[in-house]
């Protein structure tokens, strides 16, 4: 699919090809009514543009689209970058003024001088500009006045990085590509360092680290949290067929979500107390993983037997701050902020998504180590999520609500990149459930807390341990010991 000023262009050189093929008609009709011969030659040059072309955009419109219309845009953009740089960068201020000499010798001229133009190419949608401050300017300077110089190109979006200590590059998005969603595929690869998620604004794919990264997605409701969701987890399906992953859902929405896909997971919880479970469980994981890897290595490595756990959290403020169970709530609390503070290391990744993101609703935000900002309802929770600096470049509350799925990332480059996150249907769902089902399934089952618990390794949640026997029972069975033997040394 092509952007809306790709078809605006389309539509013109359509408009082009059809006139001149009117004309062409027109003059050929004019040299046969015996006209000068020149009518002649100006038909067939217009014909001979006009109708080839009308013919190639009717008859195989992606190629006509991929030689004719895209080149010509492109080149049509950097030419534009060259024309109306100058002029952006005198009244943004970034321009040195000096006056020189008339070349006639009477009076003198002002002159201008931009920050220096070193490449300006186009690729895809988008135009890269490359530039050199002026002595005496800093990066940040020719970096703030990016919006200005999009604006001036009527570009869809920038994203600006820092190339050398005096070097800038501005990535210009010229048509968007992520207006129109593209519904996810099947996966048939095992990937566990990065899962493809969806595009990038650029239309390069979007994909995310899995791998010692505790991840919080957060939308408002609607924004889409459920494709995010499911390309994680459903990009990792293969792995979880495999054993090298195994996922764990909470869904306190009474499971409507992660039912959909329950064959994925290895347990599932749909409880404040089932979700207790799961999380002492992992917590035992967690402290045997470590005290196995002490002195020996550093990060766990996935195998099948040893996986990675990925414990996945939807909504999760009904578990640790909508609950009216206060002591149930501070012990969730305490739990996954033990996981969020020491679970990468061993392999144990959290992978939650909420509505709220302040820290009234979910105090330990600041240990998640990526963060994911769908539609946001103000520029103040675009704050708290991506953090200070990010309301103008990673504007998540003015994302429209007719684009679920596209939000803002931050690279670990620190720029802010526009995504959008392929559309998961209930039906591919559902497939994906039955298709890579988890080899291993432990039933959650209610166990109080107790330091005592039996060693469960890597397995999955605590099951119910062997009912110990009551001190005053074994006192009893010592002391019929103790009776027998003193009978047996008297006899």
């Amino acid at each position: 699919m092509i952007g809306s000023g790709l078809a605006k262009s389309a539509r013109c050189w359509r408009r082009c090809y059809l006139l001149a093929l009117l004309l062409g008609i027109a003059a050929g009709v004019g040299a046969i009514a015996g006209l000068t011969w020149s009518w002649w030659a100006l038909a067939g040059v217009l014909v001979g543009a006009g109708f080839p072309g009308a013919v190639w955009q009717a008859r195989w419109p992606a190629s006509y689209e991929r030689r004719v219309v895209w080149p010509a845009l492109r080149r049509g953009w950097r030419k534009r970058v060259q024309l109306v740089w100058p002029e952006v960068c005198r009244e943004a201020g970034l321009s040195s003024q000096r006056t020189v000499k008339a070349r006639d010798g009477a009076g003198s001229v002002q002159v201008w001088t931009p920050p220096a133009l070193r490449e300006v190419s186009a690729s895809g949608v988008w135009v890269d500009v490359i530039a050199q401050v002026r002595m005496g300017q800093t990066p940040d300077e020719l970096i703030a006045a990016a919006p200005r110089f999009a604006a001036a190109m009527n570009a869809q979006s920038v994203a600006t990085e820092q190339l050398a200590p005096s070097v800038v590059q501005l990535r210009l998005v010229m048509c968007e590509p992520l207006r129109v969603p593209v519904t996810a595929a099947v996966p048939q690869h095992v990937e566990l360092d990065r899962i493809t998620l969806g595009r990038q604004v650029d239309g390069s794919p979007w994909s995310m680290q899995l791998i010692e990264r505790h991840t919080l997605v957060v939308g408002a409701s609607g924004s889409g949290k459920g494709s995010v969701l499911w390309g994680i987890c459903g990009g990792l399906a293969p792995a979880a067929r495999a054993d090298l992953v195994r996922l764990y859902g909470v869904d306190l929405k009474g499971g409507v979500e992660i039912g959909m896909g329950e064959g994925l997971f290895t347990t599932t919880a749909e409880t404040v107390d089932e979700a207790l479970v799961v999380l002492r469980t992992l917590v035992e994981v967690m402290d045997k993983r470590l005290a196995r890897m002490r002195g020996v290595e550093r990060l766990h490595r996935p195998a099948p037997g040893e996986p990675l756990h990925v414990l996945v959290i939807d909504e999760l403020a009904a578990l640790v701050a909508y609950s009216t169970e206060r002591e149930k709530v501070a012990e969730a609390t305490k739990l996954l902020a033990r996981l969020l503070s020491a679970g990468r290391a061993p392999g144990i990744l959290v992978l939650a998504f909420v509505q709220d993101p302040t820290k009234k609703t979910v105090e330990m935000r600041g240990l998640f180590t990526q963060t994911v900002a769908l539609r946001l309802r103000s520029a103040e929770e675009v704050r708290m999520v991506l953090g200070d600096g990010m309301t103008d470049v990673a504007p998540a509350h003015k994302i429209s609500p007719a684009t679920p799925g596209m939000g803002y990332v931050v690279q670990e480059n620190g720029t802010a990149v526009r995504v959008r996150a392929d559309y998961w249907p209930d039906g591919l769902v559902q497939r994906i459930g039955h298709d890579f089902p988890a080899p291993v399934k432990q039933p959650v089952v209610h166990v109080a807390p107790a330091p005592g618990n039996a060693d469960n390794g890597d397995s999955g949640p605590a099951r119910s341990p062997r009912k110990p026997r009551s001190p005053r029972a074994s006192r009893g069975l010592r002391s019929d010991a103790a009776t027998r033997s003193d009978d047996s040394e008297a006899s």
